[in-house]
């Protein structure tokens, strides 16, 4: 696709089919049923139904859209479409239940306003700091890592609110894995973390980790060891700090991996070929070649 010059049409194809789907999210929750009974499963948040449509998790339905963002913020070229186009987009993200996908969107919209104030030769040390910043905080972690620090230690399930629950839920997985690279360094093998391994006590019973890992960092650590978890690493280095968000492909490629901070990538079918797709993508064509060719087929109107 790089070399017959589709990465545009490409973009096209990924926006029209991400607005639609976000529409029909944000009306499938709305009437809080499901659009395609018996297709994918219903999964409900205080006793209202998530979004899912044809995929395979809400979760996962909502990093699909977030992955559109940066194609929005570079192929449409009318501000009034862009803005439209993004706010479609966030519906379809809110009505998926989302809190991981909305960060994203949060992080986005803080990039493209530096980038915007770099343009304007005001906020290139700004863009500087951020890059050293995120060089800096991935370094700490690696040495921590190593060095056999658990920086979630004393990580627990302690609340019997499905929300909190969630997130302490993350947490664990994290303080796990420190222990699990010291016990198996280089993984338990891709049939994954064997089942009873690693209880977690919770007020909702007891928790199997190996039964739910939302993180693909803890499932790269417990599946292929410390290779895994710094093949996972150096890719972000190299799409952050030598791609970034120049290219609309390379910014999807980084919000597809990024996701991989709560969405356990290689454990479902759909996102990781997206993922792949993109960085390979990526990494088949000089970034000012994918500009240029997207830039050419830009939507303004």
């Amino acid at each position: 696709m790089v070399k017959a010059g589709l990465l545009s049409k490409f973009a096209r194809a990924y926006l029209g089919w991400s607005l639609l789907f976000a529409i029909l999210a944000t009306v499938e929750a709305s009437r809080d049923a499901v659009i395609f009974p018996g297709m994918a499963p219903t999964i409900l948040r205080d006793g209202e139904v998530r979004a899912v449509l044809l995929s395979e998790h809400p979760i996962l339905l909502s990093v699909y859209f977030v992955v559109c963002v940066p194609f929005v913020w570079r192929t449409v070229r009318s501000p009034i479409l862009r803005w439209a186009f993004c706010v479609v987009l966030v519906s379809g993200i809110l009505s998926t239940g989302s809190r991981g996908a909305l960060v994203l969107v949060a992080v986005l919209a803080a990039v493209n306003l530096v980038s915007h104030l770099r343009r304007a030769r005001q906020g290139a040390r700004m863009t500087n700091v951020l890059v050293l910043g995120l060089s800096i905080g991935v370094a700490l972690g690696i040495v921590t890592l190593v060095a056999g620090v658990e920086p979630f230690e004393g990580a627990s399930i302690t609340s019997s609110d499905p929300t909190v629950a969630s997130v302490q839920y993350r947490g664990v997985l994290y303080a796990e894995v420190a222990q699990s690279l010291k016990q198996m360094p280089f993984g338990w093998g891709v049939g994954g973390l064997p089942e009873g391994q690693i209880i977690v006590s919770s007020p909702f019973g007891p928790k199997d980790l190996a039964l739910t890992v939302d993180s693909e960092i803890v499932l790269l650590a417990f599946d292929f060891g410390a290779a895994g978890v710094a093949a996972y690493l150096a890719t972000m280095l190299w799409l952050v700090l030598g791609r970034g968000f120049r290219s609309p492909v390379s910014g999807a490629a980084i919000v597809a991996m990024s996701a991989g901070l709560y969405v356990a990538i290689h454990a479902w079918t759909g996102l990781p070929t997206l993922a792949l797709f993109l960085v390979g993508a990526t990494a088949s064509a000089p970034t000012v070649t994918a500009d240029r060719s997207l830039a050419s087929g830009a939507l303004s109107r």
